[in-house]
């Protein structure tokens, strides 16, 4: 985590460098460092997130995938030059997905047994995103925004339907906790739309991407995951 500070850091400051010839001939209300704060949310859509069919100790359990996931974030946003900025985001994500049980394995009593579950992950993700604007007019702007993404598992709750149709939440189910990824590590590409609505102060925005993970969202997986998201929002400016 340090050695992804110092990174981040020497980054921007390079872009700050970079950004220097950019600035000179600007006037004071033009001058391209402002800055930013913004709020989204927006809904994610997960691909292999978690395999179709797992054996976890000789215990069958059939996956599926309950799409779409709900995200909220605040962004804070650094432009150095008329065509370069940099944001640091805060996202929190909640992400779920189900898996049916084989009764045969999961027995509680004689009588009744477990039949399905459905996991709900609580993440918080730090990210870092390179925008770069490629189009621009009076009121609309286009920006391409490769950035990494660092996505924590904080928190699981699970929803237990037993044969006899009782429903219980617990926060806890031995096996299928050992098996979720902590940390992943991805890179992003979106693009950001923004429409302002009062000039250099307050813009819309619209921003569609795909996220690539490197490592799987279950221990088991073997395909690659993605994650397509949605999101919209708010951008304030100051000078």
């Amino acid at each position: 985590m340090k050695k992804l500070l110092f990174f981040l850091l020497f980054v921007s400051a390079s872009f700050s460098i970079f950004a220097q010839e950019d600035e000179e001939g600007t006037n004071d209300k033009n001058r391209p460092h402002v800055f930013s704060l913004g709020i989204n949310s927006g809904v994610y859509f997960n691909i292999n997130a978690c395999r179709d069919n797992v054996d976890l100790g000789n215990k069958n359990y059939s996956f599926y995938t309950i799409n779409p996931h709900v995200n909220y974030g605040i962004d804070l946003g650094i432009k150095w030059s008329p065509k370069i900025r940099t944001r640091f985001e805060l996202k929190y994500t909640r992400m779920s997905y189900g898996f049916d049980v084989n009764y045969n394995y999961t027995h509680l009593d004689d009588q009744i047994y477990l039949t399905n579950v459905v996991a709900y992950l609580y993440n918080y993700d730090l990210n870092f995103q390179f925008d770069y604007m490629v189009y621009s007019n009076s009121k609309l702007q286009f920006s391409l925004s490769p950035g990494i993404i660092n996505e924590y598992v904080k928190a699981y709750d699970f929803k237990n339907k037993s044969s006899n149709g009782d429903i219980k939440y617990g926060k806890d189910l031995g096996t299928y906790t050992s098996q979720y990824r902590n940390y992943m590590l991805g890179l992003n590409i979106s693009g950001v739309f923004r429409y302002e609505v009062l000039k250099n102060r307050i813009a819309l925005t619209a921003t569609p991407g795909i996220t690539y993970y490197y490592r799987n969202f279950k221990v088991e997986d073997n395909k690659p995951y993605f994650r397509f998201g949605l999101t919209a929002g708010m951008e304030f400016y100051f000078w």
